[in-house]
């Protein structure tokens, strides 16, 4: 059974990340797709008079759609550097994700490590296997994962991985991308506000 939407919810079986000191700028994940206003929100807009004759209420509406660009997500992996946790060492890549087609132009940036795509691949493949043939994951390496060179191309294969899911449409709505875009630092900003820590917890949830 999926754990609950939410951290600290009746259920929760995932661990509660510690609240972190971080640098840098950092921006909240944003979710994979955002629905476009249908007609039914135009038509339900307290601006339209009831008056109205068919004929104005589609110009009325042409000129609504007119102002709304669909939204998209950019991807890119701007950066990687290798941590170090006691005697392991992984490289941690850093997605910066842009929403276009909006009014907010801030960007969601973010740090992953191979194993959390990897894992995102795993769900992905048991719910859309099929969809997912032309979709090609980065092979893990037994050696020279740390190498300067490994880690670039890997870099961009990644970043190829993440626009290549986008555009499968049942993939940018699924619940296993949104999770990978924003569960840990969910989970981080829960665990800021166990600790009492309330203005860190707002800052790593937005700015």
């Amino acid at each position: 059974m999926a754990s609950p939407e939410h951290p600290g919810s009746p259920g929760w079986t995932e661990p509660i990340a510690p609240c972190t000191a971080r640098t840098g700028q950092e921006f909240p994940a944003l979710g994979p797709d955002l629905p476009c206003p249908g007609l039914e929100d135009a038509e339900d807009s307290p601006s339209l008079n009831s008056s109205m004759t068919t004929r104005e209420l589609q110009e009325r509406w042409r000129k609504e759609k007119s102002r709304w660009k669909p939204v998209k997500l950019l991807f890119e992996i701007a950066s990687a550097r290798i941590e170090e946790k006691r005697v392991s060492k992984f490289v941690m890549y850093q997605i910066v994700v842009v929403q276009t087609g909006s009014f907010d132009s801030n960007k969601a940036v973010l740090e992953r490590r191979y194993s959390d795509f990897e894992k995102l691949h795993k769900a992905l493949l048991k719910r859309f296997g099929a969809e997912l043939e032309d979709v090609a994951f980065p092979r893990k390496r037994l050696t020279g994962n740390l190498s300067a060179e490994t880690i670039s191309e890997r870099r961009e294969a990644l970043r190829d991985y993440l626009r290549l899911l986008y555009g499968v449409r049942a993939v940018r709505r699924s619940r296993e991308l949104t999770d990978f875009l924003t569960r840990p630092e969910l989970r981080e900003a829960f665990g800021c506000l166990r600790a009492g820590q309330y203005a860190r917890a707002l800052d790593v949830l937005g700015r």
